[in-house]
């Protein structure tokens, strides 16, 4: 069975590209792709402005079963590729992450409760962490939103996602403290020293 691995952080922190660069560098085809999320539940749209939608007003509880059902999925599927390594764009503590920023900011709760939320939701999915290195990418909320902004995703970023950037970078930092072969690295840089410092963490698999 092939080791998962993580490739983390916010949106816009980068995360796709890193993954894409790491395959450009896989010479020997040591690893591969995992599987994309989003075809893998009917729970949200394809599309993706019609998912930015859909994320604004779906049930909070709908949005927590979408990830943590899709990420699970996913990685059932990714354990029988034959590769000694599977690159995950988005893993557990990035998805997890996501969903307890998805909770404090709809409903509007601290960190300690939005954990809760997820963690009864989870009871009946069954989404547990089997990665065994997470790699994150670390970026300001602020520069985020701007990425946003720049590549014209929505004509108009609310408020509300801002905090939800802002609730992800906090969550993503007080979970990445309970797991072990936790690594993060600056999105700050230039994408080839990210690539080179990544790659370094990935050679020592």
């Amino acid at each position: 069975m092939p080791k998962l691995v993580e490739i983390g952080g916010i949106d816009g922190s980068g995360k796709t590209t890193q993954v894409q660069r790491l395959l450009e560098c896989n010479k020997d085809g040591r690893f591969c792709l995992a599987p994309k999320r989003i075809p893998l539940t009917n729970r949200c749209p394809l599309n993706i402005k019609d998912r930015i939608e859909w994320y604004k007003h779906a049930p909070i509880q709908q949005i927590v079963l979408f990830n943590l059902e899709s990420a699970k999925a996913r990685n059932e599927m990714a354990k029988k590729y034959n590769v000694p390594v599977v690159l995950e764009d988005r893993g557990f503590i990035t998805i997890y992450s996501s969903c307890i920023a998805q909770c404090m900011q709809r409903l509007q709760i601290p960190f300690e409760e939005a954990n809760t939320f997820v963690a009864r939701v989870n009871e009946d999915v069954g989404y547990v962490c089997e990665e065994s290195l997470h790699l994150l990418l670390y970026i300001p909320s602020e520069v985020s939103l701007e990425s946003f902004v720049t590549k014209r995703i929505s004509e108009k970023i609310e408020e509300s996602f801002l905090d939800y950037l802002f609730s992800f970078n906090e969550s993503l930092s007080r979970l990445s403290n309970d797991f072990k072969n936790t690594y993060s690295f600056s999105a700050m840089v230039d994408q080839e020293t990210t690539t080179s410092n990544l790659l370094g963490r990935l050679g020592q698999l």
